[in-house]
């Protein structure tokens, strides 16, 4: 609907596809606040369609029901990934419900993306800064990952490692604040 920028009736499945193209093409040219805007506008159709599977529990949910909240989880990370790179720290808030979302329907790769995602964001935006949950959030995506998956899991070892290179880093600090030579 160009009046809103919302979908037809009757095309609302053509409308997703389209969006998240323009969503793609937003991001490409690198701006973030229409392409939040219009990610918005995903998550909240992707939350309307998976309302009745959300009310049932996994044994309950036929294919298309965890779809549906495949997709809503896979629409709200990418809101995540968004304001990530807006460096706003509301983007832990949709990695964790992504990360339950994935959970929920028993999609273990799906999480472990969103939890190594969630340990950067703890990891790299000043106002989440917090080594603690950067750590467990990337153990968790390495707990998640399958044996073969040696690219996760390299990766999540990589970020660990960054994890204790900056509990070092801090500590150095702290001691060269003090007046206490760290050589």
């Amino acid at each position: 609907d160009p009046a809103t920028d919302g979908p037809l009736a009757g095309r609302e499945e053509e409308w997703s596809v389209v969006s998240h193209y323009r969503v793609g093409l937003l991001l490409e040219a690198r701006n973030w606040p229409e392409a939040e805007r219009l990610q918005r506008m995903l998550v909240d159709w992707a939350r309307q369609r998976a309302a009745g599977a959300l009310r049932l529990s996994l044994g309950q949910l036929d294919p298309t029901g965890r779809n549906a909240i495949r997709t809503l989880a896979v629409s709200v990370e990418a809101l995540g990934h968004i304001q990530q790179e807006q460096r706003q720290p509301e983007c832990a808030g949709g990695y964790e419900e992504g990360a339950d979302l994935f959970r929920r329907i028993g999609d273990q790769q799906g999480e472990a993306g969103v939890a190594f995602n969630l340990g950067h964001a703890y990891m790299d935006l000043p106002e989440l800064r917090d080594l603690d949950p950067a750590e467990r959030w990337s153990r968790r995506s390495l707990e998640l990952r399958a044996e073969e998956d040696r690219l996760g899991r390299g990766r999540c070892h990589a970020q660990l490692g960054a994890v204790v290179v900056e509990r070092f880093r801090e500590a150095r600090a702290s001691l060269d604040f003090h007046g206490t030579s760290v050589t």
